[in-house]
């Protein structure tokens, strides 16, 4: 049987990469608040020209980032600081799609084909069929660019011999089309919007580094919800449909966290009772490995911290 494989993507393959490649600079994507990230179109550091996202974290210095983007999606914790959710969460999103720009544009000037999961998705391009990352960065988009592999994503038409790519939580290339709203694009913000059911463009390389009008991420901590949007639910739909044949299915770096668990519980919903599973996580989730045994899915485990290789270091094969 020829082999039909999938990916879900965590926040674990682009540690892989930093892990791999040292960079001097966004090292922790579980940290992006404490990268020195420059404003677009301004001097400065970027966090400085948002105030409210700004006022928390300086309420909370002990804490980590992870920790006060749950406390941005509290409204408690928001009125503490007289500030207003809305405000919070909209900074939220402007700082990971910018900071994530700055980390994608790295990644891209970084990668060689020397990289494990690099060298083992070259050995499986032909036999992919949709991926869904749940990062912001594009550094699955540059694998593919670079392996020369066409796929289609929500700013895109569908193509029929194009692999699927699927991104649930947004994208830092993510931005509304320029025709839908007529305003400056600065940083400070002079106009705020979020949740709009919106066409949806990919802004190229060299547009990143951009204030944006409409950031499409979701913060960490916070339940998916663009499947409610016509693009990204589209999209949605189409990935989950793409599953059905599938012989494998690779979740590479996911850690299950409960506010993805519905998604994620979809796309295992949607697999075929013989698709085999793949985790591929140093640390895999033990609730996510009681999740496939309740629904009687074969699964294996990759727990090298180095990638997909077996004990000797060489490549793991399907």
């Amino acid at each position: 049987m020829s082999k039909k494989i999938s990916l879900v993507i965590g926040n674990g393959f682009s540690i892989n990469f930093n892990n791999f490649y040292e960079p001097s600079s966004y090292k922790n994507t579980n940290e992006p608040l404490q990268w020195n990230v420059p404003t677009p179109g301004n001097s400065g550091q970027l966090i400085d020209h948002l105030p409210s996202l700004n006022k928390l974290r300086k309420a909370h210095p002990e804490l980590g980032s992870f920790d006060l983007f749950k406390m941005a999606l509290d409204e408690n914790h928001c009125k503490a600081i007289n500030e207003k959710i809305f405000d919070v969460k909209i900074e939220c999103r402007h700082y990971l799609t910018i900071a994530f720009s700055y980390y994608s544009l790295l990644q891209k000037k970084l990668l060689t084909d020397d990289w494990l999961w690099f060298r083992w998705l070259e050995l499986y391009k032909s036999k992919l069929v949709s991926i869904s990352s749940y990062n912001y960065d594009l550094l699955m988009e540059t694998l593919l660019d670079k392996m020369k592999v066409k796929y289609v994503d929500i700013t895109k038409s569908e193509c029929n011999d194009s692999l699927i790519l699927h991104k649930p939580h947004g994208s830092c290339s993510y931005e509304i089309h320029p025709r839908t709203v007529f305003t400056k694009r600065q940083y400070p913000l002079s106009f705020k919007m979020d949740d709009c059911d919106a066409t949806i463009v990919q802004l190229p390389y060299d547009e990143l580094i951009t204030p944006r009008i409409l950031p499409l991420s979701i913060i960490p901590n916070e339940e998916g919800f663009y499947h409610n949007h016509t693009s990204i639910g589209n999209q949605n739909r189409l990935f989950n449909r793409s599953l059905n044949k599938n012989t494998h299915c690779l979740f590479i770096g996911n850690s299950y966290m409960d506010c993805d668990r519905g998604e994620i519980n979809e796309v295992l919903s949607s697999l075929p009772p013989s698709c085999k599973v793949i985790v591929a996580n140093p640390y895999p989730s033990v609730d996510f490995i009681e999740k496939l045994k309740s629904m009687n899915l074969e699964y294996e485990c990759w727990t090298s911290l180095h990638g997909p290789v077996d004990e000797n270091h060489q490549l793991i094969l399907l």
